[in-house]
């Protein structure tokens, strides 16, 4: 969480893995959640993010997502949930019902 805001201003600096875009955070959480950030099976193939629609293992959405918000524990739910959005469209216009939180990136 990146609390406050540093002394030139501008916001904490952060970076998101596989995305080349620096990120000034002031006051908000980070919380990146990808399908393969966790195995379920020694050979590496399985993702610990199950699609509850279906209960398949591999969600149809992104790779790897990212979102901020005022809390880590909202920002890490929301990222979970939402990687089971099809495109940054969707998931942007499904964030947008959520105060104070925004899509940081959409990886497919």
């Amino acid at each position: 969480t990146a609390l406050g805001v540093p002394e030139d201003g501008a916001g904490w600096p952060v970076t998101i893995a596989g995305y080349n875009a620096l990120r000034l955070l002031q006051n908000r959480a980070l919380a990146t959640s990808a399908l393969m950030g966790t195995v379920l099976d020694g050979a590496g193939t399985q993702g610990h993010i199950f699609d509850p629609r279906d209960g398949t293992l591999r969600p149809r959405g992104a790779k790897q997502i990212s979102v901020s918000a005022r809390s880590a524990a909202l920002a890490d739910g929301l990222s979970t949930g939402l990687s089971m959005a099809h495109s940054a469209q969707e998931a942007s216009d499904l964030l947008s019902i959520v105060k104070d939180a925004r899509l940081e990136s959409f990886i497919t």
